[in-house]
């Protein structure tokens, strides 16, 4: 697989693509932060790490960036908060639950069910509710 990767890479001319062999916990704690615009986890489901890499993985991405993960369950929105981390989207296929994670953004008193709306669109919010008093 790792060969068949790499091929794949020089054969697309990909050259920000780097595939590498490695203890993904250990290479992720050393991995600079901020630095991914998407970490890509599916850790075998017989295995325990999906807290491990979960920690692991959600300092990696940047502001906007995913965390995309494959687990035998759906993780519930609070297990997935302790990790800083929120669902996008979920949908299972089979016995697979597959998940896309962001950043959860703070609760603030312009959040709904955990979304805050961007700072333009509350501006925009505010002028409009101004004018109708």
């Amino acid at each position: 697989l790792l060969q068949a990767l790499r091929e794949t890479v020089q054969r697309l001319g990909a050259t920000q693509v780097s595939v590498l062999r490695a203890d993904a916990l250990a290479w992720m704690a050393q991995a600079p932060r901020a630095s991914f615009d998407l970490v890509l986890l599916d850790p075998p489901f017989e295995a325990v790490a999906f807290n491990a890499a979960l920690a692991a993985a959600a300092p990696l991405i940047r502001p906007g960036g995913f965390v995309y993960l494959e687990a035998d369950a759906r993780w519930p929105d609070a297990s997935l908060a302790t990790h800083g981390l929120a669902c996008r989207r979920h949908l299972r296929a089979g016995a697979v639950h597959a998940h896309l994670l962001h950043a959860a953004l703070p609760q603030s008193r312009d959040s709904v069910d955990g979304y805050t709306a961007p700072p333009e669109a509350l501006e925009a919010g505010r002028r409009s509710h101004s004018n109708e008093e």
